[in-house]
């Protein structure tokens, strides 16, 4: 801890009149000031987007090892002494000194109460000064406004705030959801930032009435054009929560705890943000998803902890309704809130089990699952429970060690996320992912330079069968290529492989190199073996149907043939999505000037080699 000096308690301060104790209280803050006694220290602000240290909040200090030294205490002694204003501005000339000293990049924020603010000696242009003695621009500054006490007029407080704001200056509204902070403040004040109070963060990766009050503060914030800060963030499961809200920047002890020198740079904090970004980024019907990537650090307790520890846990932790049982990391039992309750308010319950050990009331057949087993496995698994068990949580485990446990409702909330969000993009009629997800499919491989095939499926003399036999029976024809394509791909095609609908009776396919040509054969032998069962007995057996051409006469079309394009892109060859969805058009052309059901291939080697087709 940084040395500073020293003040002693004074003895019998409560039985000192009113007036000696203001007269007191003066003399302390005055010593303190004299002495050098207030000190900064910093603690980094990150942006969730980019990883990047965004600024640093300064927090001053008292005098190390007093009783002063905690920011509440100090600030109460400088009201009692009537010393608010002066211990600010020490505080702030402080701040600055220091964070200029220290050649702190990006932003500094500057706790500031709206009355020193609106003091006459405020206005007078110390602190401007100062930043430019300090040779720090006015718009790294971001005046923070704190909750120590309300603001009674908004009209006059606006005024004062556009006074600072016409010279650069940044405001932010402080612990929102705390203290005297309202959405009126955010209405009245039109804050650049805010700071969202600590009280909704703390858990927030347990509650979700936490998660709905941050998400719709984020919401607001983003039509109000206000960024928002997470305060207190305390545990990497907080963090990524915040990540998926959408919250703009984070800070806390998770992050970076306040320090005299604190670090401009953190590879580790970064990596992990943007890491978690990245993950958000990729649309949830693209993700292979698996119940490690939902699982939540919910705590354990040793066997031999007394279930009045339990019972101390669950009320500690609102959003905890279980809790895992775990003997040398491995776990060996569930305790849900609402059987130990049960059990405790039944007759002799509380006597007979509150000081003994937990395992005497813990489940010992949880669902125990590895967290690479994907979550339409884990869903099947905790629905096929009996009905005692069906909610209780699912346990995590990476090999043998607890990780952590996933409620069924997050576990249902995750899968139908993940469905609802396919199905906006699905196509009505086959339910197969339709442009948006098959531009994002290819222009992801692309991106990654991976080799990979396409096949560009479309049924040939297809307006003439819908023009004679209708479109309900157009769409059997569409749905039965849908059908026959989600088979071949399943019996032919490698992991990851993706079946997409274009529309009308244009369809994707893109699978691996290898596959991809007896795909294109296995889907040719199947349609060809079951269109005709679409046709009448005399059309089939003539081979042919009679329809108007585009001029409106006459004319015959052979039964319905499939033609397939098939484009084979090897590992490095990188091309643009327009640029790949012409060449796949030209060569789907080129497939349907060939009579009867066909497909051609053409090869995409790496840059330097010549693209041959087939």
């Amino acid at each position: 801890m940084r040395e500073g000096t020293h003040l002693s308690v004074q003895k019998g301060w409560a039985r000192l009149w009113p007036d000696e104790q203001k007269a007191q209280a003066r003399q302390a803050v005055q010593r303190i000031i004299a002495q050098g006694g207030v000190w900064t220290v910093f603690q980094p602000i990150f942006s969730l987007a980019l990883g990047e240290l965004m600024g640093y909040e300064a927090l001053s200090r008292g005098p190390a090892g007093s009783p002063w030294e905690s920011p509440p205490a100090l600030f109460k002694l400088a009201e009692e002494g009537g010393m608010v204003f002066q211990l600010e501005q020490t505080c702030r000339e402080t701040a600055l000194a220091r964070a200029a000293e220290l050649n702190l990049p990006g932003k500094v924020f500057l706790n500031i109460t709206p009355r020193v603010l609106q003091d006459p000696e405020f206005r007078s242009g110390t602190t401007r000064h100062l930043l430019a003695r300090l040779g720090i621009d006015p718009r790294r500054i971001v005046i923070e406004i704190t909750e120590r006490e309300a603001i009674h007029d908004y009209r006059g407080f606006v005024n004062t705030l556009k006074y600072y704001r016409d010279q650069g200056y940044l405001v932010a509204v402080d612990d929102f959801g705390a203290g005297y902070t309202s959405f009126q403040s955010i209405l009245e004040l039109q804050p650049d930032f805010i700071k969202i109070d600590m009280s909704f963060i703390r858990g927030i990766d347990f509650s979700r009435t936490r998660r709905i009050m941050v998400e719709t503060l984020v919401n607001l914030a983003n039509r109000l054009g206000v960024q928002t800060i997470a305060e207190g963030i305390e545990t990497e499961s907080e963090l990524k929560v915040l990540i998926e809200l959408g919250v703009d920047f984070g800070q806390g002890y998770f992050l970076g705890r306040p320090a005299e020198e604190p670090p401009t740079t953190d590879e580790k904090i970064s990596r992990l943000i943007l890491n978690q970004h990245e993950k958000k980024q990729i649309p949830l019907y693209r993700r292979i998803l698996k119940v490690g990537d939902i699982a939540q650090p919910y705590p354990a307790v040793f066997p031999q902890e007394p279930v009045r520890g339990v019972v101390a846990l669950f009320e500690q932790n609102e959003g905890v309704h279980g809790v895992a049982v775990v003997q040398e990391e491995e776990p060996v039992g569930l305790v849900m809130k609402d059987k130990l309750y049960f059990r405790l308010g039944q007759r002799f319950g509380y006597s007979v089990f509150m000081e003994r050990p937990v395992e005497l009331v813990m489940d010992r057949r949880p669902l125990i699952v590895d967290l690479e087993m994907p979550l339409d496995q884990v869903s099947r698994m905790a629905m096929s429970r009996d009905e005692s068990r069906l909610y209780d949580y699912i346990i995590v485990r990476e090999g043998q060690r607890y990780v952590g446990m996933v409620s069924v409702r997050r576990l249902l909330d995750t899968i139908t996320a993940s469905q609802v969000e396919l199905a906006r993009c699905a196509n009505p009629l086959t339910g197969l992912p339709g442009n948006i997800v098959i531009e994002d499919e290819i222009n992801s491989r692309l991106t990654e330079r991976a080799a990979f095939s396409v096949l560009y499926v479309d049924i040939d003399n297809f307006k003439a069968f819908n023009d004679v036999y209708g479109f309900e029976r157009g769409d059997e024809a569409i749905k039965l290529l849908a059908a026959v394509l989600n088979d071949a791909v399943a019996k032919l095609g490698r992991a990851g492989s993706f079946v997409g609908h274009v529309g009308g009776d244009d369809f994707i396919v893109v699978t691996g190199v290898e596959e991809c040509e007896a795909v294109a054969a296995m889907v040719i032998e199947e349609f060809d073996r079951r269109v005709p069962a679409l046709y009448r007995e005399e059309d089939r057996r003539r081979g042919y149907i009679v329809a108007e051409d585009r001029r409106g006469l006459p004319a015959t079309y052979p039964l319905m043939t499939i033609s397939i394009a098939c484009i084979v892109n090897q590992e490095g060859e990188g091309a643009s999505y327009a640029e790949f969805v012409h060449n796949v058009a030209e060569l789907k052309r080129y497939a349907k000037s060939k009579p009867g059901s066909v497909y051609v291939v053409e090869r995409r080697k790496r840059k330097g080699d010549e693209l041959d087709g087939a």
